[in-house]
């Protein structure tokens, strides 16, 4: 748990400590469910510090065991980190192919907020490639499942995305509309970052309609919150818009 918290907070190096720490224990009483938990954490950070092959070998590990021991739901989670580090290797199919095993695994256990999650990787990943259509569908789901189950962070992403995705298509309108309700369920949840982001990208819309009063407007409100929170590259961007 110590270790996941440090990764949460960004600060891989006291995740590591704590995590192998953590391993030690668990190999010596012999707690096979705890040390997969630590061993995917570990995979999770030395990914993130660019440690790729050794983060493979860890998530192999944790999910070898889950499997093992018949827990399908963390098996499922296993499945999804190994497909998010083939992302960053660029095994952009392997990963879908992964992501489909743990959506359906997802599925099989109930467990309705990790296929959220799945869906919503998926969409963007579709994104990335340039298949507009394919992730317009994607989030779609993704919005129809968070709603359904109350998921306020992954409705507020979603919309947001659905609002990049219609840009994309040349919707403006519906761009605007999504961006509108994303900005709505930012504030509601008091995600300032997300309310930023929603800000500037309606004052990009707007000024690329010609519409600079309106523009102007957004991108100040998006550079004030940016201010609040210290996010100083945004800062940057937004001043040079305004």
């Amino acid at each position: 748990e110590l270790a996941a918290m440090h990764v949460d907070l960004g600060q891989m190096d006291q995740a590591l400590t704590a995590g192998r720490r953590a391993l030690a224990i668990d190999r010596k009483v012999h707690n096979q469910v705890h040390e997969a938990n630590v061993l995917r954490v570990l995979g999770i950070v030395h990914q993130r510090q660019g440690e790729h092959e050794t983060a493979g070998a860890l998530l192999q590990q944790a999910l070898l065991i889950h499997r093992m021991r018949g827990n399908r739901r963390e098996e499922a989670v296993c499945l999804a980190n190994l497909g998010a580090l083939l992302v960053v290797t660029g095994d952009v199919s392997g990963a879908s192919e992964l992501w489909k095993r743990s959506l359906r695994m997802h599925r099989a256990v109930g467990n309705r907020r990790a296929e959220c999650t799945i869906l919503y990787n998926m969409a963007l990943l579709a994104a990335n490639r340039g298949d507009l259509l394919a992730a317009l569908s994607g989030y779609q789901s993704v919005l129809a499942l968070a709603r359904e189950i109350a998921g306020l962070a992954l409705e507020t992403a979603a919309l947001g995305s659905l609002a990049v995705v219609y840009a994309g298509l040349g919707q403006v309108g519906l761009a605007l509309e999504h961006f509108e309700l994303c900005l709505a369920r930012a504030r509601e949840r008091g995600d300032r970052l997300h309310e930023a982001s929603s800000l500037g990208s309606v004052g990009i819309l707007h000024h690329g309609m010609g519409r600079l009063d309106a523009a102007a407007s957004h991108y100040e409100q998006a550079l004030t919150i940016h201010r609040e929170v210290g996010n100083q590259r945004a800062q940057a961007n937004l001043a040079y818009n305004v």
